[in-house]
Order: C-alpha cells, then sequence, then structure tokens
C-alpha cells in the first residue's frame, strides 16, 4: 500500500497560524476557550487541535477558517492575509503562494473585490460586480448633484484625510457611512455629538494624479527634477474651494499638457510609501485632440504618449490597481485598432 502524500502547508496557511495565535492572545484566550468559542459557532474543535494548527501541525480546512474567523471576531480575509495597513508596509509583498506575490495593499484590494490581480485579463467592473454584490450596481458618481452641496463635500473631504491619517481605505470607509447610516436609520446615533473641526493647518492637501489613456497610450511627463524621472500628471487638490479630485485631474491636466480630458471615476487611492502624502487617482481621456504640450516648464521637461510596455519601464513603482487599470484600458484600446 502507497503511503498517502502529504500536502505541505503553504505560505497563506503559515500566515493563519500566525494571524490565529497572535488573534488569540490579543482576546487573552487560552487555546481551551477559543475552542469553546468555535464549538458554540458550531465548528466542533479540541484545544489540541488549536495548538496543532498555531504550530503548524495541522491544516485548516474551509470550514475551520469560517469557525475560527467566527470565534475571533474577524473576517476569514483577516487570517488569510494580515493585520493593519500602515503607509510603511503598504507596498511590502505579501505571499499569496509559493508563485504569486504582490504588495499587500494591493492583496487586500483584491480580497475584499476592489480590484483584480495584476495582470488579470478580468474587466475591474465584472469583478466588482461579481465580488461585491452588496453594492448597488447602477451607482454612478452625479458630480453635477455634488457640486450642489459644497459644505457637504467639504465636510466629507475632512473625513478622508482623517480616514488616511488612521490608515483606513476608501472601501472601509464606505462601510464607515453604511454603519452610520444604519445607526442613523435605527434611532441610535449619539445625541451628544461634537462640532465638525476643519481640516488641520498640517493636513497637506491630497495628490490627485490623472491616468489619461486613449489610443496613444497613457499620458506622462518627464520632471525636470528627476524626482520621480517620470511621472502621471499629478497636483494638490484644491479642497479649500471644494474642488473634488475630477475637477482637480481636469485642471492640472489642462494647465500642464494643454489637453481637455473627462474624468472618471477613481482608481485607487493610497498613502504614498515615500512621500507620506495621500494619493489619489483618478481615470480620464481626452475630449478634443490629443495634441499635448509643456505647459509648466518650471515642473516638466516633456509631456508625451507612451505604451503599455513603456509604461512598465518608466514608472517601475506603479501603483497596483492603476497598473491593473491601464493593462485592461490599453489593451482595450489595442483590440480596437
Amino acid at each position: 500500500m502507497m503511503a498517502r502524500r502529504v500536502v505541505e502547508i503553504g505560505p497563506t496557511g503559515r500566515r493563519l497560524a500566525d494571524n490565529v495565535r497572535t488573534l488569540r492572545e490579543a482576546h487573552r484566550l487560552n487555546q481551551p476557550q477559543l475552542a469553546e468559542r468555535m464549538r458554540n459557532a458550531g465548528r466542533f474543535m479540541h484545544a489540541s487541535g488549536i495548538s496543532k494548527i498555531e504550530q503548524l501541525d495541522r491544516r485548516v480546512d474551509v470550514d475551520d477558517l469560517v469557525g475560527l474567523a467566527i470565534a475571533l471576531g474577524v473576517t476569514p480575509d483577516r487570517l488569510l492575509l494580515t493585520g493593519r495597513i500602515t503607509p510603511d508596509v503598504a507596498d511590502q509583498a505579501i505571499e499569496l503562494t509559493s508563485a504569486v506575490q504582490m504588495p499587500v495593499l494591493d492583496a487586500w484590494q483584491w480580497a475584499v473585490g476592489d480590484t483584480p490581480l495584476s495582470g488579470s485579463d478580468v474587466d475591474v467592473n465584472d469583478f466588482r460586480r461579481e465580488n461585491r454584490p452588496h453594492e448597488r450596481p447602477d451607482h454612478r458618481v452625479d458630480m453635477a448633484e455634488l457640486r450642489k452641496h459644497p459644505e457637504l463635500v467639504r465636510q466629507a473631504a475632512a473625513l478622508v484625510r482623517a480616514a488616511r491619517a488612521e490608515g483606513v481605505g476608501l472601501a472601509l470607509l464606505r462601510d464607515f457611512v453604511e454603519l452610520a447610516t444604519l445607526t442613523a436609520i435605527n434611532g441610535h446615533e449619539s445625541t451628544e455629538q461634537e462640532p465638525a473641526r476643519p481640516p488641520t493647518a498640517q493636513a497637506a492637501q491630497p495628490i490627485v494624479a490623472a491616468i489619461v489613456t486613449s489610443e496613444l497610450g497613457v499620458l506622462v511627463g518627464k520632471r525636470v527634477d528627476g524626482k520621480p524621472p517620470w511621472t502621471f500628471v499629478a497636483g494638490e487638490q484644491d479642497t479649500v474651494k471644494d474642488e473634488l479630485p475630477q475637477d482637480t485631474a481636469i485642471r492640472e491636466v489642462k494647465e500642464e499638457t494643454g489637453l481637455e480630458i473627462e474624468a472618471g471615476d477613481i482608481i485607487g487611492d493610497r498613502v504614498h510609501p515615500q512621500t507620506g502624502r495621500t494619493m489619489i487617482y483618478i481615470a480620464g481621456h481626452p475630449v478634443r485632440g490629443t495634441e499635448v504640450f509643456v505647459g509648466d516648464e518650471a515642473e516638466l521637461a516633456e509631456v508625451k504618449w507612451i505604451s503599455l510596455d513603456e509604461a512598465y519601464d518608466l514608472l517601475p513603482d506603479m501603483f497596483g490597481p492603476v497598473r491593473t487599470h491601464l493593462e485592461n484600458t490599453l489593451s482595450a484600446w489595442g483590440e480596437d485598432r
């Protein structure tokens, strides 16, 4: 009789074991107490089973995973990935399998259904519809309606800045808004609300990067100071004037390249690992021709359209969701040609 082949525990399994131990200790639970919580959740497991998981002597199946998540008060994703993402770890590589690695922030955005894996041929919108079924599929940003409420836009901008300072991304921030909405509907909001506080003088304005694409490729500029050598057209969002990120993208592209664009959806956002500044990436496309020129010679030495392959070479540290957006968008342009 042939012996059964032992399936080795991979990198995600090893990370899960470490997460179980770390979270159990954070909740001040011993192994028997965690096992009891799992039994209460409907997944029977002895304390010795918890011990074997933490010591990598036992594999975790999907039912174990869900039971552990319930018992520890987290999502299965939290057990499979990492804890809080701070600017210094957002771009650190995380190993999902022996063959797949990516920045930890990209891994989380994939896991929660925000963006597909880099290199995937899945359409971003199709990916979100499939993996975020709780969101309204027909939701579209009504820019004209937003501009009718400048004070609410200002308060929302202040909330976004506060969330970024806490390391909270837009996806989780949307969940906070949903929770606040449900709380208000059910009549549980606090009656002792603090007055809204204006942003502090030290809070730097977000940087908006316009990811402008056409049949010629993606629009980039060569910086005069070389830091970095090549970049997308970008500039500070004027939140004092209640400027929306889309407005910033339109303004900056016009000022720096002479190109008129229509700004679309937010591709993603992050705290930049080198500068510590909040970055918001906006999709866009030309509305009147594709001719460009250097409009700000103090900042840019050259502006031009480049191909996807050139973008890989000139912008090697490209943000994951932007890379995915370009792969999907420019590939579609290539097919049309």
